[in-house]
Parts: C-alpha cells; sequence; structure tokens
C-alpha cells in the first residue's frame, strides 16, 4: 500500500495495486464483513486462503474454519516492532502460521522492514504450495 491509500477499503486499494503491476490479471475484489457464518460459502472456490485480518478474533475464526481442511491457510502473527530474529513458521496441519508470535500490531508500531520479511515468508509457502503438488 502506498500513504496515500490509507484508510481507502483494503480489498479495492490491493485490487488497484495488482493491477498496476500487471494490468492484464484478473482480481475480484470483494468488500464483505467476514463471519463465522458466511466465512466457509465465501472462500468455497479458493484453494489457498491467505489470512491479512489485523485482529486475533477473526484471525481465530478464519483458522476454526479451516483448520484440517484442503485448503492451504497462511496466517500471521506478531508483525509489530523492529524485532525480526523471532519469526517463525509454525504449522498445525493445513494452516501455517509465520512472525514473532508476541508483538501483534498494538503494541508496537508496524514497520516495513518486518512486515514485508513476514509477507516474503508467507509468500514462500505460498508458491512452494502451487509449484510442488498444490493447485494453481
Amino acid at each position: 500500500y502506498f500513504a496515500d491509500q490509507v484508510g481507502q477499503p483494503k480489498a479495492a486499494t490491493l485490487a488497484l495495486n495488482l493491477k498496476r503491476i500487471d494490468p492484464g490479471v484478473q482480481v475480484e475484489a470483494v468488500q464483505l464483513k467476514l463471519n463465522a457464518d458466511n466465512m466457509a460459502d465465501t472462500f468455497s472456490d479458493a484453494d489457498v486462503v491467505v489470512e491479512g485480518f489485523d485482529g486475533a478474533v477473526e484471525k481465530k475464526m478464519l483458522m476454526e474454519c479451516f483448520a484440517g481442511s484442503a485448503k492451504l491457510v497462511v496466517s500471521a502473527c506478531g508483525v509489530a516492532g523492529l524485532d525480526i530474529d523471532g519469526i517463525v513458521t509454525r504449522k498445525v496441519d493445513n494452516v501455517h502460521i509465520v512472525g514473532d508470535f508476541k508483538t501483534e500490531a498494538g503494541d508496537d508500531n508496524l514497520y516495513a522492514p518486518k512486515v514485508m520479511l513476514v509477507a516474503s515468508v508467507m509468500s514462500r509457502i505460498v508458491l512452494n504450495h502451487c509449484l510442488n503438488g498444490g493447485p494453481l
């Protein structure tokens, strides 16, 4: 995201940015308040779900919905602050969680180097899945 996009809806802004990178990409941006009742239906056609929630309650809801399913779920936990030495990946069945597991956004500021490192590890998990046996 760019500074002038702060406060704009994430889904629409991400779609715009992806189209700036690749004008030919097809993106279906959906702005929807996810809850336990609509979560499974919303992602029914997805083989991979990458979590980007700000709150722990929503993260937990998503993981509970898809834990043990055939979907790859990739999540972040602890991306605030500057300490990158504690970043690890934990895997529970089909769910991969990346971060330091202690420093949430409410605890410290978000800094690009750490956020980008966690996002890069999450991207590697998705690419490895898609290129080595998972659906593309």
